[in-house]
């Protein structure tokens, strides 16, 4: 019992970083598009933006919801 709760508090904590992580590299990423307008570069870093984006979408696995329960 104590290690599931364990588990679960180790979990949640590396979720929370990678959170935080992911949202600061996402603001840089928005930061340096926003700033790439002046330069007449923004069409290149919005694809960019766009492939990265549909990138992880395509990479990260979605979860599955089956129907079926597992005694059945």
């Amino acid at each position: 019992m104590a290690f599931r709760f364990t588990a679960k508090f180790i979990t949640g904590i590396v979720a929370v970083v990678f959170i935080i992580v992911g949202g600061y590299l996402f603001g840089l990423v928005i930061k340096s598009v926003i700033s790439s307008i002046n330069r007449g570069e923004f069409e290149w870093g919005l694809a960019l933006l766009v492939i990265g984006i549909i990138a992880l979408v395509v990479i990260i696995p979605k979860p599955r919801l089956n129907g079926r329960k597992k005694d059945q």
